[in-house]
């Protein structure tokens, strides 16, 4: 398999994963992700004849939306709604060009 085609691999597990784990409907992950909903079971089935990799790409933006912002904040946002102050945050790191530009004592 290419790198490529592992990729692609990858992502369609750990999209049929998301699925499963966080009850979504195939629907859900369209409104969510951006990706038709066609087009969404003919790439899970390996039957999609486009840009699978530019496919992948997208879902892969989606599968780490569900793991920041998590399934409930991703289908408020997808029926119109903001994030709301329940919606858990990313936390912001650290930005180490600021500590090391802090003189050692």
């Amino acid at each position: 398999m290419t790198p490529d085609e592992v990729f692609i691999e990858d992502v369609a597990v750990r999209v049929r994963q998301a699925i499963t784990q966080h009850k979504l409907t195939q629907n859900e992950v369209t409104e969510q992700s951006g990706v038709s909903t066609s087009v969404l079971s003919q790439w899970l089935q390996r039957k999609y004849r486009g840009d699978s990799k530019g496919i992948a790409n997208r879902l892969a933006v989606w599968l780490r939306d569900v793991a920041l912002l998590g399934p409930e904040a991703l289908r408020q946002r997808a029926r119109g709604g903001g994030v709301s102050e329940s919606t858990p945050r990313r936390m912001s790191t650290p930005d180490f060009r600021l500590a090391s530009a802090v003189p050692s004592l």
